[in-house]
């Protein structure tokens, strides 16, 4: 399962700001499906699972992934990370 929790509020730009935990229970088999349907390649799919591996040992419950995210400046950020440009939520 994934879930998602939290709050932001959206500009005038639709560029949000605030934060939000993605919790997902089974994260490793969530990886093998998107590697043998072919939408992640296996080597990228290896070393996410490595990555989110030690996000989920963390917390001593390794079955289950809790990740934060903040969105400030336009970026999505995981603790002081920048992952990449934030969503947009302009409506159209």
């Amino acid at each position: 399962s994934l879930q998602a929790a939290g709050s932001f509020d959206v500009d005038a730009e639709g560029q949000p700001s605030g934060s939000l935990t993605l919790r997902a229970t089974n994260w490793r088999e969530m990886i093998a499906i998107a590697r043998s349907s072919g939408q992640l390649p296996a080597p990228l799919a290896d070393r996410l699972e490595d990555a989110l591996g030690l996000l989920a040992g963390l917390s001593g419950r390794p079955e289950m992934l809790d990740v934060p995210l903040r969105f400030a400046l336009g970026q999505t950020w995981l603790g002081p990370v920048p992952l990449g440009p934030a969503p947009n939520f302009r409506l159209r």
